[in-house]
């Protein structure tokens, strides 16, 4: 399944490359905990949040700190209880 060519992420490609390169900047200081936390504010692709949500469940993605704003942008507010 792709995404709709219409679809627009609710996080601008500009503000993901910042937090990209804010991430990078603490993985080189050694910060990985740090770093990691940071990329997880990026949305998850709502594809791959749709699998991983069959797989490990919506509570433990919740619990990792995923952004998932985008996933129920595509598949609406009842994903994350379904």
């Amino acid at each position: 399944m792709l995404l709709p060519k219409d679809f627009v992420s609710t996080m601008s490609n500009e503000e993901k490359s910042r937090i990209i390169d804010e991430a990078d900047t603490l993985e080189e200081r050694g910060e990985k905990e740090a770093a990691h936390r940071l990329m997880n504010t990026i949305p998850m692709n709502p594809i791959l949040a749709d699998g991983m949500k069959r797989t490990l469940g919506i509570q433990k993605m919740k619990d990792w700190g995923y952004n998932l704003n985008d996933a129920v942008k595509l598949f609406g507010e009842g994903w994350l209880n379904g």
